[in-house]
C-alpha cells in the first residue's frame, strides 16, 4: 500500500489485517510513521516515491497494490517508476 497511515489508509490496513492479510506500507513516514510500528503482518518502508525507490529493491511479490497518494494532485507518484508496484510482479 502506497500510503496508509493518513486519512483513509488506517482503516483499509486494519480491515485487511482482519482478514489474515500481510501489507508492506510505502510512504514517507511523515503522517503518523509509528501508527503500524511492530504490527503482526505489516512491513513499513519509508522513501519519497518520487526521488527514491531504494526501499523496493530486492526480490518481492506484490498480489495488490492500493494508492492513498493519489488523492492528491501534487505530482506524488511522478517519480514512481511505471511497474515498480505492479501487482503479480517479483522485485
Amino acid at each position: 500500500m502506497l500510503g496508509g497511515t493518513g486519512f483513509l489508509g488506517p482503516h483499509f490496513v486494519e480491515a485487511a489485517r482482519a482478514h489474515g492479510h500481510t501489507l508492506t506500507l510505502f510512504n514517507r513516514g511523515k503522517t503518523n510513521p509509528t501508527k503500524f510500528v511492530g504490527a503482526k503482518g505489516v512491513e513499513i518502508l519509508h522513501e519519497d516515491r518520487r526521488t527514491d525507490l531504494k526501499a523496493l529493491e530486492g526480490e518481492r511479490r506484490w498480489d495488490a497494490r492500493r494508492d492513498d497518494g493519489l488523492l492528491q494532485d501534487d505530482g506524488a507518484d511522478d517519480g514512481l517508476q511505471d511497474d515498480a508496484l505492479e501487482p503479480d510482479q517479483v522485485r
